[in-house]
């Protein structure tokens, strides 16, 4: 038995794109310029590599599964500012 829903599903976007595209032809005058997606052609930029070196740390192990405190906070703010409530405790109630 499958699933009836699987029938909805839709073609990923970037294939039917791909077919959009297969009937043009380029002008031999001009360059292409590929704005597909794909693998990168270009070095990641080192700034960005030595941020990630140093903090591959802190996101290298699993949280607890109450979350960190940081996150507890962030969700009852959120809750707080969406939906008016205003006295949920990061601590008890998240």
């Amino acid at each position: 038995m499958s699933n009836h829903l699987l029938r909805d599903l839709q073609p990923y976007p970037f294939q039917r794109f791909s077919k959009i595209l297969q009937p043009i032809q380029a002008n031999k005058n001009y360059q292409e310029i590929r704005l597909s997606i794909g693998e990168p052609r270009h070095e990641t930029p080192r700034f960005i590599t030595k941020v990630l070196d140093n903090s591959v740390s802190k996101i290298s192990s699993y949280p607890t599964t109450q979350g960190s405190k940081a996150l507890r906070e962030a969700c009852a703010d959120w809750i707080k500012n969406r939906h008016g409530v205003t006295d949920i405790d990061p601590q008890s109630n998240i």
